[in-house]
């Protein structure tokens, strides 16, 4: 961050949110910055303040001057550097700017980095403007020096002296003048630059080897094209016969330009036609900026826009805003798309919205409970896109932001199309519902377990078969030594051979395992155990049996050693 502490700026701003933003970016690069919120404050700030070194002017300014008309005025009174600075990239717009001053056009929004380069260039081009004018002005003093000399010289020969003394003089602040220039040119950050009418560079500056790394004698004497990327020389070509056929200077062709190490740079050129006392073009002279950093930095914000954009659409998500001074409404792509407009259109206002919502009059009192007595907007109601009878769900969420006296300004807010979620949220209950019923309701027991084969679940046929309540449960596993479980033949029958068990461990359903539990009075519920592993994060297996205990007594009673533990 470079210190230019001293130096003041005049921020026309109407927007004070925006204002308060970029005083505080200005001040924070060390600027001194006075504020107005319209054109007729700008105007009078300009009389009435004593230094101003530059003004920085928004266009639209709302009722009363815009930007241009005030800029204009601001300039009858006060030479200095104006910069505007809009959102607005409309042609016609920028045109309107371009004849009341020429040290820049700031877009909103490209970022600090582009608003203090903007800036400092504004300075310098003042600077550079007012050393020029100097220089012009001691050529013409030279000039008429000059003239006077040649008149006393034919007027007499006893002047002759004195006018040689004066034209030596003269001689003497032409080449300390050519001396300026030449110092001028040489370190300008911009490269200076003449072509012969067959594009063949017959001088570039200094700034050309700092800039690209090739030394002057490498580029003087060869054609722009070697040097220039093969896909901008059309471009170029054209818009140097363009030069010629206007008559005139013309600037803002951008083409890439190749760097001694290979990469290549992005400039943007001004020329002017060189002509003969015949007015033949002799060739062509002009200036080149490297604009590489700030096309990279427009090409990150175009890339994070398209991104926002991205977001928003895979998300359902949409933000709007809501000008109470205005009564304009601005909507993002996604919220126009939610809402069933193309956002392609600019029918997007409140009326046609409200039109979309059934139960308009609770949103709209919501609105107003948020504007009028601060009440949290957060809100869920239904909507009927434009051109659709299709019914959707949206949730929206706003706030309420005050201007720098406290009125109620702007109301931003968020939609997110939640349709999809609710319908998944029915059908989830719908479902655990119908679950829960087949659960209690089925003829078989049925304990469900977590990962690590702790019981997390049972029915009440499993409760009854296998003498657990809920309480029993806790902490109860499904290999636990807890349990006293037997063969058929009476033998006691290890974890690993459970149904259960074996499920888990071998994630595969286990069938038919036939298992007799050791009651604490040595009683035995014999059952028929199947187990499947559940494809569920944090669920273990679904174990179901039967009570086959009366098969199992029908039959020959094995001998149960009751020594088990």
């Amino acid at each position: 961050m470079s210190d230019d502490s001293g130096t003041t700026i005049l921020l026309v701003e109407d927007e004070a949110i925006i204002a308060l933003a970029t005083k505080r970016t200005l001040e924070r690069f060390g600027y001194r910055v006075v504020t107005a919120p319209s054109g007729e404050k700008a105007v009078a700030a300009a009389e009435g303040t004593a230094r101003i070194d530059l003004v920085l002017m928004d266009i639209n300014l709302g009722v009363g001057l815009d930007g241009t008309e005030a800029a204009a005025l601001i300039l009858r009174q006060r030479d200095l550097p104006l910069v505007f600075l809009s959102s607005h990239t409309e042609p016609a717009v920028v045109d309107r700017t371009e004849g009341i001053t020429s040290y820049g056009y700031i877009v909103k929004n490209s970022g600090d980095t582009v608003l203090i380069a903007g800036i400092r260039m504004a300075f310098k081009l003042f600077e550079a403007r007012a050393r020029i004018q100097a220089q012009s002005d001691e050529i013409e003093a030279a000039y008429e020096e000059m003239q006077v000399a040649n008149e006393d010289l034919m007027q007499t020969v006893d002047d002759l002296n004195s006018a040689n003394e004066r034209l030596e003089e003269s001689e003497r602040r032409l080449s300390l003048s050519e001396r300026k220039y030449r110092s001028l040119v040489d370190n300008s950050h911009d490269i200076i630059y003449t072509l012969s009418p067959e594009g063949v560079f017959t001088f570039v500056s200094p700034s050309w080897t700092r800039l690209l790394g090739h030394d002057v004698s490498e580029v003087v004497g060869s054609s722009f094209i070697p040097f220039v990327h093969t896909d901008d020389v059309p471009a170029c070509v054209a818009w140097l016969r363009d030069v010629v056929e206007k008559g005139r200077r013309l600037e803002g062709v951008e083409y890439r330009v190749r760097h001694a190490d290979g990469s290549w740079r992005w400039h943007t050129s001004s020329a002017v036609p060189m002509t003969d006392d015949a007015g033949a073009v002799i060739g062509y002279e002009g200036n080149a900026s490297d604009v590489t950093d700030k096309k990279l930095a427009l090409d990150s914000l175009r890339v994070a826009e398209e991104r926002y954009r991205e977001a928003q659409r895979l998300g359902s998500v949409g933000n709007w805003e809501y000008d109470l001074r205005t009564t304009g409404f601005w909507g993002s792509d996604e919220a126009k798309r939610i809402y069933g407009f193309d956002p392609e259109e600019s029918d997007f206002s409140t009326e046609e919205v409200e039109r979309c919502i059934p139960e308009r009059a609770r949103v709209h009192q919501a609105l107003l409970d948020l504007i009028g007595e601060g009440k949290e907007y957060d809100l869920e109601f239904d909507i009927i896109p434009k051109g659709s009878d299709d019914r959707r769900t949206i949730w929206s969420v706003a706030e309420l932001h005050r201007d720098e006296n406290g009125r109620p300004a702007i109301v931003t807010g968020l939609i997110q199309d939640v349709t999809e979620r609710r319908r998944t949220e029915r059908a989830l209950r719908e479902s655990e519902a119908k679950y829960r019923t087949l659960f209690e309701v089925s003829p078989l027991g049925i304990v469900v377990s977590d990962e690590a084969g702790n019981i997390v679940d049972s029915n009440g046929i499993a409760e009854r078969v296998l003498g657990l309540g809920p309480a029993d449960q806790e902490g109860k596993r499904i290999d636990g030594e807890g349990w006293r479980i037997v063969r058929r033949d009476g033998s006691p029958m290890p974890p690993d051979e459970y149904a259960s068990v074996r499920a888990l461990s071998e994630e595969r359903l286990v069938e038919n395992v036939e298992m007799g539990i050791v009651k604490e009075r040595g009683e035995v519920t014999w059952i028929s155990v199947s187990a499947a592993p559940i494809p569920l994060e944090g669920l273990g297996v679904a174990i179901a049996f039967t009570d086959i205990t009366e098969r199992v007594g029908a039959e020959k009673r094995p001998r149960i050693d009751l020594s088990l533990p």
